[in-house]
């Protein structure tokens, strides 16, 4: 399933076109209802212990989202820094394309166009039970790869990069992986706020764009005979793809 998006630039006449080759099997036409404006956040939480690992993220199944804890932390973290966190309500009918943690950039800037949203907070926070006991203590350490993305009208651009480890120790598990959220949550709502400051324009094309639709390409050479007629046509001077999902 894929959508392709080329871009055509003409010299001559001052115009651009966009052709959009869309094979999307399912997608909202219309947003659906969010209950505030804000950073869609698609943040995977993993935790490794003895026990084995354990995956949560809240668009898995059903039909509301199933919060995880490391999501309620960034939810007040980056309310608290005025990023914003938006709570989607019915996910019912969101495609199970899309059902899979840890989205690409391309699937979840998808997603936030489904959700009505224009950035989206996208990665995995694995948290791990560490050896190391001083004291009696238990421990914990997070590993957090995650990205600031605009959606954008010329495809996923990724506005700001985020990677940090954090450790914590406690008296019970419990106890350690409350305050290693809350450590994760503040580091992560300091960076998003951050990179929302310093990228304050539009990101992408021009709004007033042409659109093109052409819907469900056969193959990969089909795809490959629009961009070659397209590069051939008089006063284009490159084509640019840009896929809205993937999978």
């Amino acid at each position: 399933m894929e959508t392709l998006a080329a871009m055509m630039t003409s010299t001559q006449h001052s115009r651009r076109w966009i052709a959009c080759l869309i094979g999307l099997a399912a997608m909202a036409i219309s947003p659906l209802a969010a209950a505030d404006d804000g950073l869609l956040v698609l943040v995977t939480e993993e935790t490794a212990d003895d026990t084995g690992v354990e995956q949560s993220y809240w668009w898995a199944s059903g039909a509301t989202p199933a919060w995880s804890p490391t999501d309620v932390a960034l939810r007040d973290a980056l309310r608290g820094s005025g990023a914003g966190f938006s709570e989607p309500g019915d996910i019912s009918t969101l495609s199970k394309i899309y059902r899979r943690p840890t989205p690409t950039d391309v699937n979840a800037t998808a997603m936030a166009t489904v959700f009505g949203r224009t950035k989206v907070l996208v990665g995995t926070v694995r948290y791990r039970a560490t050896a190391l006991r001083p004291l009696g203590l238990v421990g914990w350490t997070a590993e957090v790869a995650v990205r600031l993305v605009d959606k954008g009208s010329s495809g996923a651009q990724v506005l700001r990069s985020v990677t940090l480890d954090r450790s914590r120790w406690a008296g019970s598990d419990d106890e350690a992986r409350t305050a290693l959220r809350a450590d994760v949550a503040t580091a992560i709502a300091a960076a998003v706020s951050g990179g929302l400051r310093r990228n304050t324009a539009p990101v992408g094309l021009d709004a007033q764009e042409l659109m093109i639709g052409i819907v469900a390409p056969s193959s990969r050479a089909a795809i490959d005979g629009v961009r070659q007629k397209l590069q051939s046509l008089a006063g284009v001077t490159g084509v640019q793809e840009s896929w809205a999902a993937e999978g």
